[in-house]
């Protein structure tokens, strides 16, 4: 019987990680999808954890329902912060390109509304979208101090937020913007010169967080395979159950802690 509880665990199990990894792995940008359309995908992923989580708890019981969902809630977490920060290092990189075309468009004798919709039809997604949108809230009849303002909380990007504080401050007081322009685009290309070489020395950290979470598994499973007897304790009582649920706990909080040790915010 409780190697019946074994089979099905891991089945489950691997289920849970399965559908976690294929979170992770999509590679999609949010910004250039539509609000109407990522709410639809949000409500759909939370009945598939819903129904899971009851299927989990019939067949075998709360606890390891309880480890189900931590594990989806970790990977659902890990995931929303890869596609936060891969967003904001793609306008980051962006910036640098909408500075040129800001510079240019105003050097060449243009106006400033005239340098957004220019950048609105040069730049890709997601920066496109948000120089577009600004463009639009102004024809719409709402102020340029506004629209710039809205956009730069809605970005979560250090660089975006002064570039578009900058535009403002400038628009308001009649500051030289080509000048100030000129500053934060030396700002902004020696920020990611240092990112780069902040992912590269924080690499080997990142890969232990990694290491840490997945080698306890292959532990259980080998020595579930060898002495299922031993093992069989965490699958069929009680006591087991909630040890096995403290471990999965330990294990994604060990590598919480580690990736949160690897990251260095400059």
């Amino acid at each position: 019987m409780s190697f019946v509880y074994l089979i099905l665990f891991f089945v489950t199990f691997f289920l849970a990680c399965f559908y976690a990894i294929k979170f992770v792995l999509t590679k999609s940008k949010p910004a250039v999808k539509q609000l109407s359309k990522n709410k639809k995908v949000k409500n759909k992923n939370l009945y598939y954890v819903i129904i899971l989580f009851c299927l989990i708890s019939f067949l075998f019981n709360i606890i390891f329902a309880l480890i189900f969902l931590t594990i989806i809630l970790y990977f659902n977490w890990f995931n929303k912060t890869k596609k936060q920060k891969s967003e904001i290092k793609i306008i980051d990189e962006q910036i640098i390109e909408a500075i040129r075309i800001f510079k240019n468009s105003l050097l060449s004798g243009q106006s400033l509304m005239q340098a957004v919709d220019i950048a609105g039809k040069q730049l890709k997604a997601p920066l496109s979208n948000e120089f577009k949108t600004i463009s639009n809230s102004v024809s719409y009849g709402i102020s340029l101090d506004d629209a710039l303002l809205k956009s730069s909380q809605k970005i979560k990007s250090r660089q975006y937020k002064l570039f578009m504080d900058s535009i403002r401050i400038s628009n308001i007081t009649g500051a030289k913007l080509v000048d100030i322009l000129d500053k934060i685009e030396q700002s902004v290309t020696q920020r990611i010169s240092i990112n780069l070489k902040v992912e590269a020395l924080t690499a080997q950290g990142k890969i232990s967080g990694i290491i840490i979470s997945v080698v306890p598994v292959f532990i259980v499973i080998f020595v579930c395979l060898a002495e299922p007897d031993i093992m069989g304790i965490l699958w069929t009582t009680t006591i087991g159950n909630l040890i096995l649920f403290v471990s999965c706990i330990m294990i994604l909080a060990g590598s919480f802690f580690m990736r949160k040790i690897s990251e260095i915010d400059v």
